[in-house]
């Protein structure tokens, strides 16, 4: 598995006791090394008596996990009471891909404009691969208020992070919605993403006012 990946986990867990069970069920992963849970996900199942039934997790491996450590995946089953039932693992390896950029964060401000008005967006991104990178660009789009901006390409090394800011004028007669902003980082024929919502509202009405 590579930085940034989900694992996805199916355990079919039986029920070889004399009564029907309720288990809470719990899938981790576990730095070894560290001796410390990563990531974890949790399931809830009814299984009748000489019965079994199937689960299914996802954990996603954090971009910042240490690949040279050793890691494992731990699936274990609780009676509703937290009374240990059973558990199992397997080893699991952690690689860097050669290239991989992770978008961090993404803001925008402000998040409530006019039309009219100007916004600024920020994203925050890293290079969690083992190679350096050429031509990296980052752009920002939205069909719907005709946004499509990208920013000047750049290179990015190997565990190198960068902040690209990045401007645009709401069109004046945009409509008042909620918008969905995507703002990627593209590199090498691939890409990472993140939105965010852009809340447009109505215009500020004139307003006549007289004194007597």
């Amino acid at each position: 598995f590579e930085i940034g990946e989900e694992i996805k986990i199916k355990s079919i867990i039986e029920n070889d006791g004399n009564e029907d069970a309720k288990l809470d069920v719990k899938a981790y992963l576990y730095n070894l090394n560290e001796d410390n849970v990563v990531e974890e996900d949790k399931n809830n199942v009814k299984i009748k008596e000489g019965d079994s039934e199937k689960t299914e997790f996802t954990l996603k491996i954090p971009d910042d996990v240490d690949t040279d450590d050793d890691f494992a995946i731990y699936v274990i089953a609780f009676e509703n009471d937290d009374k240990f039932c059973n558990s199992n693992f397997v080893s699991v390896e952690i690689e860097k891909p050669d290239k991989k950029i992770a978008v961090k964060d993404f803001t925008i401000s402000p998040e409530e404009v006019r039309g009219n008005e100007k916004v600024s967006f920020d994203v925050e991104f890293e290079n969690i691969g083992n190679d350096d990178l050429e031509d990296v660009y980052v752009e920002i789009k939205n069909s719907e208020v005709g946004l499509n901006i990208k920013s000047e390409k750049f290179n990015l090394d190997e565990d190198d992070k960068d902040t690209i800011n990045l401007y645009f004028i709401v069109p004046k007669n945009t409509s008042e919605s909620t918008y969905e902003i995507e703002a990627s980082v593209v590199y090498d024929g691939e890409s990472d993403e993140e939105t965010k919502e852009l809340i447009v509202i109505g215009k500020i009405e004139n307003i006549l006012t007289t004194s007597k």
